[in-house]
């Protein structure tokens, strides 16, 4: 039976990753004089090419990133979930990973709601008031209805490494503790 699997997987490569493989190289190795244009139309950065002194051709792309703030806080970096506790609701499995920098953040969660496996994202801005509560307003989400929502969080460094925030979600009392990664 082993055999019988190897050899199945060995024409499975064989058929679909080398035609695939030598397209790749085709295209790769394409002069740039006949109708550019049409190959290369889908790249959104600005390309350069050359020549290896191996006749092989090379493509870098030169990628232009905007800063959005260089507004720093104590809460940035990147943090993972340790524990969630509510006072109404009873989530299993969630976890949660959430970045902030830059006046910005974004988290990604996972949690089985009735026996189902969800999976968000989010994404927005975060701004840290006098008294120490942060304002998180969504600009985009996987979840419905998040843009232009309002988060007042009361967040603490409980030390160097661990993030405490406390808000309210439908009418609950929610507490997330996090380690920072």
């Amino acid at each position: 039976m082993k055999i019988l699997g190897k050899r199945i997987l060995c024409s499975w490569l064989a058929v679909c990753l080398i035609p695939a493989s030598m397209a790749v190289e085709e295209l790769v190795k394409d002069n740039f004089e006949s109708q550019p244009e049409m190959r290369w139309s889908y790249f959104s950065d600005q390309v350069m090419g050359g020549v290896s002194k191996y006749g092989e051709r090379s493509v870098n792309m030169v990628e232009q990133w905007k800063t959005l703030s260089t507004e720093t806080t104590i809460f940035d970096g990147l943090w993972k979930l340790e524990k969630r506790s509510s006072d109404k609701d009873d989530w299993t499995g969630f976890s949660e990973m959430k970045l902030i920098g830059g006046g910005h953040y974004i988290f990604f969660q996972s949690l089985v709601v009735e026996s189902r496996p969800v999976k968000h994202f989010a994404f927005g801005s975060f701004d840290v008031t006098d008294s120490g509560e942060a304002l998180e307003t969504g600009i985009t989400s996987s979840i419905e209805g998040y843009g232009g929502s309002e988060y007042l969080l009361n967040m603490q460094l409980t030390d160097d490494n661990h993030l405490t925030q406390t808000f309210e979600l439908d009418g609950a009392i929610v507490t997330h503790t996090y380690v920072r990664i």
